[in-house]
């Protein structure tokens, strides 16, 4: 590779092809490029990216790298820390929950760090407890980045799989939920996410998710989009979440099979109710049949 690179972007889709190749070869490959680039924008996913691979990467790129998306299998959270600590001018980062630590963040929290502008994390049920972050870290960042938008997308399965999340204030303004969400996570969102501007969830199982609902409704003040997949509410809980946070809710889109009637609202009257809350016609989303 003669010419330099600005930007550079390995993703492994099929997420096991990357495993068959020489990890040495590939890793010396990649650190030839970082030698001969002074990169501003990085993403790898998915491949043999090491530690030591990234040594090189921060001193070569210290004070260029303004993007970084990295989730690999073999990077450790001293691999990233080291890499942060050395990358002051990064403004994005996108990086496995796995790898997230109370190091990490008082690094990028430092004097000398610019204000990272987003941090996106990616939660996955791995079969291992997600690593505990406290809130003094938490705070640190927000303070360091006061405008930062933190986005938390998690693919958790079981029920157990949540319990290192969302244990003391955490200023997620983003969060998005691709799996079944339980009941008691609803109630450590609203305690525990103040700074909550958008949530969406994809599926809640059998149970109604009224409580939980209103239980982030009267604790997240800032909420303005809100997206409902595969879940159960009454028509009168919607009709009250939609009243606690009025007009400043700017999105909401829900299933219309997700509603049902119940002895205080139907749907033709929760249609006119959430329009009226809104200022602007609003309707369920329809699901067809096939």
């Amino acid at each position: 590779m003669n010419c330099p690179l600005n930007m550079l972007e390995l993703i492994n889709v099929s997420k096991s092809s990357f495993f068959y190749i020489d990890c040495n070869r590939f890793t010396s490959s990649l650190t030839i490029a970082f030698d001969r680039s002074p990169l501003r924008s990085l993403m790898i996913d998915h491949t043999p990216v090491n530690d030591p691979s990234l040594t090189n990467l921060a001193s070569n790129t210290s004070s260029t790298l303004h993007h970084l998306r990295m989730s690999c299998p073999r990077l450790s959270p001293k691999g990233i820390l080291k890499l942060a600590n050395g990358c002051s001018y990064l403004r994005e980062l996108s990086i496995s929950y796995s790898v997230l630590s109370n190091e990490l963040l008082m690094a990028l929290s430092d004097k000398e760090h610019v204000h990272l502008e987003i941090l996106c994390i990616e939660a996955h049920g791995e079969g291992k407890s997600l690593p505990l972050v406290s809130d003094k870290a938490w705070q640190s960042l927000a303070k360091h980045s006061p405008n930062i938008k933190i986005t938390l997308l998690c693919y958790l399965a079981e029920e157990e799989d949540y319990e290192s999340l969302f244990l003391c204030n955490f200023p997620v303004t983003n969060l998005y939920f691709g799996n079944y969400v339980p009941a008691s996570v609803f109630m450590k969102i609203g305690k525990s996410c103040p700074r909550l501007v958008e949530l969406i969830v994809s599926a809640h199982g059998a149970d109604f998710i009224d409580q939980g609902l209103l239980s982030v409704a009267r604790c997240c003040s800032k909420l303005r989009i809100v997206g409902l997949g595969d879940c159960k509410l009454t028509c009168s809980g919607l009709a009250e979440f939609v009243r606690l946070l009025g007009n400043s809710l700017r999105e909401l889109y829900i299933w219309e099979i997700s509603l049902i009637d119940d002895s205080k609202c139907d749907t033709n009257e929760l249609i006119a109710k959430v329009s009226s809350l809104l200022g602007r016609t609003w309707t369920p989303e329809y699901v067809p049949l096939w």
